[in-house]
């Protein structure tokens, strides 16, 4: 523990510092000041052990202290061999390092406290209309900007800029990061515009549903979340942000499954080519308002974009689509749902997919994978829903993709049976099949996805035995059957003669169970 061994170090080097003290002036404030704080350290940590559990932003922290506890402890030892041979100022300069040190830990923590607490003093800005406007009325009258914030009790806080970076540090980029997520807000605060130098804005999961058009002012924002909100689009002012890197909004609708039209976007604004920073865009409507394709035509300008989400695809827009896709060389991760369940998503005309392309999601018909699929050499995600293939042939040519390691097929698949070839899906972790509602027989071949380690069957109603083969997937560590039917299930039981049991035993977890009102109950095979 970093406590031991703050109390091992002072017991040890006070005897020896006090021989300095007496000759060195101005050593002895910086001594004290050095054991008051490692005796703060320790009974931060000794409280801090207790709680970290239940709280992840403080097991950070605790780490961090426990980290410099022990650096300052080993810079202090190291220092202690060497006073025989320096002494005088060599002494106080190295105490005042420590000093120094110790002092931009202590601030950096203090620091991140206080966001956290004045992050939980924040309320509906809606309460106190009345306290607000008396407010409102002066700052306008003030010579300097301000900020309004407001606590528990719905008392405004009303400060100058130059007042909350004092309050929050004196490092004004800590300025930059204001998190509101989780709160009750359903307006934009407009105080927020007024943070010049803010960089990153987080609103998630609130229930915000328009942004104004003073968001222009934000010049300097990197990353704006509005994952989870009710905003679905933005006003044309938006393009001004022309260092925003990170555009996110889009909200799911919880549903049973991830059935289709779970995810909603925004309306992306016609100009949106224009934000040539933009690395994240999640997730833009293709076809509000019959746009004609104009706004696939601006995802082609992004060039440095490595993220991004198209929904609500037309089988018409395909082309226009992988005309953008070709110039989007720094792309790594690409979903693409269509407008509705039967319409075909086609990708073909992409000539050669992005190089770094990492993870590729498909929601839509497919009538067959797209033909540059095996040259997707990076590829290391794939997941498809609703492509209703007909037969396991197109399959095949994910087979050989050497770093696929994560693959998902929901509703994807109409044949009756598939097979899994010796030789296939070399480095495959792990293999999803959910909602294959014709599909009878599962055959994995000796050699088959040798890596394998997470099988899961979810909802295939037609399979009334395991995989033939299962066996062979020696590394599996996690079988996981999720309204399976009662055929499959009850020849799992251990003590049934001519069970399946004996194929499923070299498999440390198999859990089995049911999905009841997006509930999982389920225990494991014992």
């Amino acid at each position: 523990m970093a406590e031991i061994a703050v109390s091992h170090l002072l017991a040890n080097f006070a005897p020896f510092l006090q021989e300095e003290v007496n000759l060195l002036t101005g050593v002895r404030d910086e001594i004290e000041y050095i054991r008051d704080e490692f005796e703060r350290m320790t009974a931060f940590l000794r409280v801090a052990d207790a709680m970290e559990e239940r709280d992840p932003e403080l097991k950070v922290w605790v780490k961090q202290v426990r980290e410099s506890a022990y650096d300052i402890a080993d810079a202090l030892d190291l220092y202690m061999l060497r006073l025989g041979h320096h002494h005088g100022n060599g002494v106080c300069g190295f105490l005042r390092k420590v000093s120094c040190y110790i002092k931009t830990i202590k601030a950096r923590h203090q620091i991140a406290f206080e966001v956290k607490r004045i992050k939980s003093r924040l309320i509906n800005i809606s309460e106190g209309h009345q306290r607000y406007a008396d407010i409102h009325r002066r700052q306008e009258q003030a010579s300097r900007p301000t900020v309004t914030w407001y606590d528990s009790r719905g008392d405004a806080l009303l400060l100058e800029e130059a007042e909350l970076v004092a309050l929050l540090g004196d490092d004004l980029r800590l300025l930059t990061l204001l998190d509101l997520e989780g709160t009750q807000l359903e307006t934009f605060p407009n105080e927020v515009v007024k943070l010049c130098h803010l960089r990153h804005l987080s609103l998630r999961r609130t229930n915000l549903k328009t942004i104004p058009k003073s968001i222009r002012n934000l010049r300097k924002l990197e990353t704006l979340d509005l994952k989870h909100t009710h905003v679905t689009e933005f006003p044309d002012e938006i393009l001004k942000l022309q260092r925003l890197r990170h555009l996110l909004s889009y909200r799911y609708h919880m549903l049973d499954w991830p059935f289709f039209q779970d995810q909603t976007g925004f309306k992306a604004p016609m100009g949106i080519g224009s934000l040539s920073s933009l690395q994240k865009l999640c997730s833009i409507e293709a076809n509000h308002d019959n746009n004609n394709g104009i706004v696939l035509k601006e995802v082609g300008k992004l060039t440095q974009l490595r993220r991004v989400q198209i929904l609500k695809l037309r089988r018409e827009d395909g082309k226009v689509l992988c005309s953008s896709l070709e110039k989007l060389k720094n792309l790594r991760s690409l979903l693409v749902s269509a407008i509705q369940v039967d319409e075909i998503i086609d990708l073909d005309s992409l000539s050669s997919p992005p190089q770094r392309l990492r993870t590729l999601y498909l929601v839509g018909h497919l009538q067959r994978l797209p033909r540059w699929i095996p040259s997707a050499f990076n590829l290391v995600r794939v997941c498809l829903v609703y492509s209703k293939l007909r037969d396991a042939e197109p399959l095949r040519s994910l087979h050989d993709l050497p770093n696929l390691t994560h693959l998902e097929i929901f509703t994807a698949y109409d044949g009756e049976e598939l097979c899994f070839k010796a030789g296939a899906f070399q480095n495959l972790e792990t293999l999803w099949l959910c909602l294959l509602q014709e599909l009878i027989w599962v055959r994995v071949e000796v050699g088959s996805m040798p890596h394998l380690k997470k099988l899961s069957l979810e909802k295939c109603k037609l399979m009334a035995d395991l995989p033939s083969g299962i066996e062979h997937l020696t590394n599996l560590e996690m079988l996981h059957l999720a309204d399976m039917p009662y055929s499959l299930i009850s020849r799992l039981n251990r003590g049934l003669p001519g069970g399946d049991y004996w194929k499923v035993s070299h498999i440390p977890h198999v859990e089995i169970g049911v999905w009841k009102d997006c509930n999982w109950e389920g225990s494991f095979l014992s």
